[in-house]
């Protein structure tokens, strides 16, 4: 592709070292690149770039220009304060993908080139092998009933054990993969005048119409441990995202019960990985994905700052 054709990615990175990683990583995403270590400016993003890559430093000052002005799509590195980064996201569109700085200082690279790849190319990304490559082992299944659901909730801790999960783990991803499915059962389907058909009781048993199953999916490279859940539906929306995590995180960092039970799902979601991928659709599809390092202590796990991306074909 010629480098007149190729998509543009304006980067903005005030840590010179991490604005030289970034720039060599994205050569790989096939973008056209201007960078510098300093604040974005309307007069560059009136330039119509198709993705901007901003350092926190700088997210203050992007948020100065106005939305009309520059409706440019933004990848946000950090490495703290999530609270206050994801209250400004959730009251900015622009802002649907937060990437977590590893121990190194620099984003983890297959994340970064996929997102910014992803972004300017719309490609479409279905369950876990775009995260976890072609060698991986994954298992996936379609999930006909509640009563299917729990026998794959109990099945999650003992696939974690066979490759040295530590059992936490695998009880935390038990607990996960519940709520994911959960979702799709009882919130997700609708009729054809968008009623909600099963979310009356989540204590309810419920077998499901064919075209009405969620694809479970979950594996590992070795490296990562991955679960996704797939709907036939697409009524998440970005504010249950963005909103709900601001509700739950205020208060620095404690879950605020009073914000309701979306807030404390998208807690959860969040909590639970080193990051987490919603893939929406409306009308057709949502994907919740969510991948946690193995190679990871829990500490460490604990201490990394996790990514959120947020897809709207």
């Amino acid at each position: 592709m010629s480098a007149s054709t190729s998509p543009v990615a304006n980067i903005c990175i005030k840590d010179r070292m991490l604005l030289r990683r970034v720039e060599k990583l994205l050569f790989a995403s096939e973008v056209k690149i201007r960078s510098k270590n300093s604040v974005p400016t309307l007069e560059e993003l009136k330039k119509n770039p198709n993705v901007l890559i901003i350092s926190q430093d700088f997210i203050d000052d992007f948020l100065k220009i106005p939305k009309s002005y520059a409706l440019v799509e933004v990848i946000v590195l950090y490495n703290e304060d999530i609270e206050d980064i994801i209250s400004k996201a959730s009251n900015d569109r622009r802002i649907n993908h937060l990437i977590g700085l590893r121990e190194d200082g620099y984003p983890d690279a297959r994340e970064l080139v996929q997102t910014v790849k992803r972004m300017v190319y719309s490609y479409e990304i279905r369950g876990l092998t775009p995260y976890l490559d072609w060698y991986s082992r994954i298992h996936e299944v379609y999930v006909p009933s509640s009563v299917e659901m729990n026998k794959i909730v109990n099945w999650i801790p003992t696939f974690c054990e066979s490759f040295g999960v530590p059992s936490k783990v695998g009880n935390c991803f038990a607990e996960l993969g519940h709520e994911l499915l959960m979702n799709a059962i009882y919130d997700a389907p609708v009729d054809e005048n968008g009623r909600h058909i099963n979310a009356h009781s989540r204590k309810d048993e419920v077998k499901l119409d064919k075209s009405q199953y969620p694809a479970f999916a979950m594996g590992t490279n070795g490296e990562i441990l991955g679960i996704s859940v797939r709907d036939p539906f697409g009524g998440l929306k970005r504010k249950h995202i963005f909103s709900g995590l601001d509700r739950a995180l205020s208060n620095r960092g404690e879950i605020d019960t009073a914000g309701g039970g979306a807030g404390l799902g998208m807690f959860y979601i969040y909590n639970h990985g080193i990051s987490c991928w919603f893939n929406v659709a409306e009308n057709a599809f949502t994907e919740v994905s969510v991948l946690y390092d193995i190679t990871m202590n829990r500490r460490q796990f604990r201490q990394t700052p996790k990514s959120i991306h947020y897809f709207h074909n």
